[in-house]
């Protein structure tokens, strides 16, 4: 999985949670079931449906002596580990990016959707592969189109405002389309002025 992350140059997105599991030692020695906390760590790909589970504190290290190995981005680590530190103290965790929820492109509803998704950063959503964009479903295209160019700009206005028009342009020559389509139809249903019905 780290070898097509690294490729991308995106980390995985990462949650946390605690489960009751089994403390066998514990059990054994009390003679009843004994429970502990354990925390995971769920991971998953921007935009993929696919997750791995595993124990944090030993991900972590495994993502440690990754880093030291050069197969795995440090910075990615430090983050994710901010993230875990966040987590335990009870605070939102942040992706690594800008937020689709926090971006001015785009309405509510279609940040939601992108949520739903798996598709949680601009920058996620500049970098989006088939699969990704075929669950986003109808505007995806312009969605990231609309992506890459704000983040081209700077986050600022102008690559926002392209996509926005080339977005508009798209709707309006689908409009154009489909009304051309009821001309056509109706000048079969209405006889012309002058014609014998």
């Amino acid at each position: 999985m780290s070898i097509s992350l690294m490729q991308q140059g995106r980390p995985p997105y990462v949650r946390f949670e605690q489960r009751a599991e089994e403390d066998r030692a514990a059990t054994v020695a009390a003679n009843k079931l004994v429970l502990k906390d354990v925390d995971y760590a769920i991971i998953h790909t921007a935009g993929s449906k696919d997750t791995v589970e595993k124990i944090a504190p030993e991900w972590l290290a495994h993502c440690d002596l990754q880093a030291a190995k050069g197969k795995y981005p440090g910075d990615w680590v430090k983050a994710h580990r901010k993230m875990y530190e966040d987590w335990k103290a009870g605070l939102e965790i942040v992706p690594i990016g800008f937020s689709v929820r926090q971006w001015p492109g785009i309405s509510k509803a279609q940040a939601e959707n992108l949520v739903i998704a798996g598709v949680l950063t601009v920058e996620d959503l500049a970098s989006a592969n088939e699969q990704t964009m075929a669950r986003l479903g109808m505007g995806a295209r312009q969605l990231k189109e609309k992506a890459q160019a704000w983040l081209d700009a700077g986050k600022g206005n102008v690559g926002e405002e392209l996509a926005a028009l080339r977005a508009q342009v798209s709707d309006l020559l689908q409009t154009v389309g489909r009304q051309n389509d009821k001309i056509a139809e109706l000048e079969l249903v209405v006889p012309k002025k002058g014609k014998a019905a």
